[in-house]
């Protein structure tokens, strides 16, 4: 019984700090640190992310629950391939909850939804099995990341690699082209992620190299994923990317 009112005391203060991020309140018991970030990022992040209490409910139950066994392989292929932890952990969230059996309708499977071909490519004998899934998951995040420009600041080029990894390489190209045709910038994320969503629509996608894709699905994913990256980043104490707040 003691250990049940403990848990919902905990949620109770999550819920208290977390309930929208963007627009919730930064709560007592914040470090200065973490309120700063946060307060910052409710005023300049282009990112709309939000959760509902029962989202954000589960999310810290997860986190207890679920995260503890997988931390150490995300902070050892994360280091490995020089990027954050929480980072990864967040796209891990948002593919699978931290579910390693997890299937999508799609048919990809995992902690981190590699595909067959993908996970073929990466060398990946079982893309179940957890410690392999992330190890792929990192190497194909990094090897998105080194193909975008390195004049970027470090948040734009994740943007992109993450909204590779979720669409691919060759419809990102695609939309960059349509979003120059249409006077968007397609390398600064909050006009891009206007672009990629028409991608839906035949009007655009019939005259692209590549044709339809699921734009609506790709901004979901990177606005999550970076959503989810900055609460781990507060829950955890992390340091988060040095320019993630350079727009």
């Amino acid at each position: 019984m003691f250990k049940k009112l403990i848990m919902m005391l905990k949620i109770a203060i999550f819920m208290s700090l977390f309930v929208i991020i963007g627009n919730g309140p930064q709560g007592p018991f914040l470090n200065e640190s973490q309120a700063s970030f946060i307060k910052k990022n409710r005023t300049s992040n282009a990112n709309q992310f939000q959760l509902s209490a029962l989202a954000n409910r589960k999310f810290f139950e997860y986190s207890q629950t679920r995260l503890p066994k997988w931390r150490k392989h995300f902070k050892k292929y994360a280091h490995k391939y020089e990027m954050p932890w929480t980072l990864l952990a967040a796209v891990a969230y948002q593919e699978s909850k931290w579910d390693h059996e997890a299937r999508s309708y799609t048919g990809v499977r995992g902690l981190m939804q590699i595909t067959t071909s993908t996970a073929k490519h990466l060398g990946i004998e079982d893309r179940e099995d957890p410690e392999q899934s992330i190890h792929g998951a990192a190497i194909y995040l990094k090897y998105l990341y080194d193909k975008t420009q390195p004049t970027f600041s470090t948040y734009e080029r994740w943007t992109h690699a993450l909204a590779a990894y979720n669409m691919g390489w060759a419809h990102l190209r695609d939309a960059r082209k349509l979003a120059v045709d249409l006077n968007y910038n397609p390398y600064r994320w909050r006009e891009f992620k206007r672009v990629i969503p028409k991608l839906e629509q035949e009007k655009y996608y019939s005259k692209l190299t590549f044709g339809f894709a699921r734009g609506r699905e790709t901004v979901d994913f990177v606005d999550s994923v970076l959503g989810y990256y900055e609460l781990l980043n507060a829950t955890t104490s992390t340091r988060p990317l040095l320019t993630s707040r350079d727009f």
